[in-house]
């Protein structure tokens, strides 16, 4: 081998070994200055170095370094190129440009580009570009790019671009990005973009995109984009886009566009498919149900549905609808009498449904309110029955109805001797009459 061949060979491995002496790092146990690059580190070493504190950093106004391992205070400002692990506080602004793991803290904002985990404080704003793990508390606004692994709360904005496990609050608008398991509360506008295993609460108005496991509850509206089990209760209305197991409520609407197995209350209520449960409301809908429709009308799908006209034996002239499934019914009338003054009545009933044959056979009970010279009264003025409604054919769409009763009047005004044609057992309990007695109606239905 000749000598000059080697000479590149002698090059290569004195570089080699000039970068295995020169560590990636220059380690100061403690760093001061007034304001970076005039700190300590800068001065003896200006030709660009990558510092790394391990111990302490301090300075008055703006700080700067690329790797710590320990505690940095600043009085404005404090940056860290890389990684920081211990602790960060300034006045205004802390920045890590890599992953924190410790704690944060500023009097206006902290900013971590990559993962954190530990706690972040600020005046104002924590913004973490990668995942959070532990506590993330600031007045304004809570960002966290990743996932959020422990607590998050704020006095007005909080997000959370990927799953969350923990507990979220935010008095204006909380959103995660993907899942939930935990706990989300804001009073504004709270939103799941994905599942959630836990409870959101109680908002103006509240989504999950995806399936409900837990609870749901809002002021004004609330959503649900998949199915849910569990309990969805709203001030103004709730929807659900699946199906639904358990308890749907809310004063206006609440719509289940799959099967509900549990319970919806409102004052309309709608579901594709009941196949074990109750409708409570002014308005029931279902394509099918197999439950029960309590409500002023129930609208079900190829279920029975009638008008009637009949006449009591209290000499009441009732016209009235009757609604439901094919084992249950709600009954709605509207009565007049023909008096020497006017008497008319507001009449509500439920009972089941069986049909035998050609026989329509309907038991059940139903309460009339009376009201005696006046358009509108609230005095206690009822007529109560028991009835058996008896339907049979007498045209294709058209049945003579014939209901034995049974009957009890309860009133504050009168003793009611007058109302039937049968006299009746009277009693009297305080000032309240009360009188019995067996009875009838004749009508059709159509």
């Amino acid at each position: 081998m000749q000598p000059r061949s080697l000479i590149p060979l002698l090059v290569a491995l004195l570089a080699f070994a000039a970068r295995a002496q020169v560590p990636r790092y220059v380690t100061f146990p403690l760093n001061v200055a007034v304001a970076s690059p005039t700190d300590l580190a800068h001065t003896l070493f200006p030709s660009g170095k990558r510092f790394r504190i391990v111990g302490a950093q301090a300075a008055l106004f703006y700080g700067e370094g690329h790797l710590l391992y320990g505690f940095d205070v600043a009085g404005f400002q404090s940056r860290w190129r890389e990684d920081a692990r211990g602790a960060v506080v300034c006045g205004i602004k802390s920045l890590v440009n890599g992953d924190l793991t410790g704690a944060q803290a500023a009097g206006v904002i902290n900013e971590t580009n990559g993962s954190a985990f530990g706690a972040q404080a600020a005046g104002f704003v924590n913004w973490t570009d990668g995942a959070f793990g532990g506590i993330q508390a600031a007045t304004i606004f809570n960002r966290t790019g990743g996932a959020l692994y422990g607590f998050q709360t704020t006095g007005a904005l909080g997000v959370v671009g990927g799953d969350a496990y923990g507990f979220q609050l935010a008095p204006l608008y909380t959103r995660i990005g993907d899942d939930l398991v935990g706990l989300q509360i804001g009073a504004g506008l709270n939103i799941i973009s994905s599942d959630l295993l836990g409870f959101q609460t109680p908002g103006l108005f509240t989504y999950i995109g995806g399936d409900l496991t837990g609870g749901q509850l809002a002021v004004g509206g609330a959503a649900i984009g998949a199915d849910a089990l569990g309990l969805q209760l709203a001030g103004l209305f709730a929807h659900c886009g699946g199906s639904f197991s358990g308890i749907q409520a809310a004063a206006l609407f609440n719509n289940v566009n799959g099967d509900l197995v549990g319970a919806q209350a409102g004052v309309f209520n709608r579901a594709v498919f009941v196949p074990f449960g109750v409708q409570v409301g002014v308005l029931n809908s279902a394509a099918r149900h197999n439950g029960l429709p309590i409500g002023v009308v129930s609208v079900v799908k190829n279920a029975p549905r009638y008008f009637e006209t009949s006449v009591t034996d209290s000499r009441f002239v009732d016209f009235a609808y009757r609604s439901g499934n094919r084992f249950f019914y709600n009954y709605v009338a509207l009565g007049a009498r023909a008096d020497t003054y006017l008497r008319w009545s507001v009449s509500y009933g439920l009972g089941l449904r069986f049909r035998y044959r050609e026989l329509e056979v309907d038991l059940g009970a139903r309460s009339r309110h009376v009201i005696e010279d006046r358009l509108f009264s609230t005095d206690l003025n009822f007529l109560h029955a028991v009835a058996l409604d008896i339907g049979y054919p007498i045209a294709r769409h058209t049945r003579i109805l014939l209901s034995p009763t049974f009957n009890l009047w309860q009133s504050r005004l009168h003793d009611g001797g007058e109302l039937s044609v049968i006299d009746g057992t009277l009693e009297t309990e305080g000032d309240v009459w009360l009188r019995s007695w067996f009875g009838f109606s004749v009508g059709l239905r159509y």
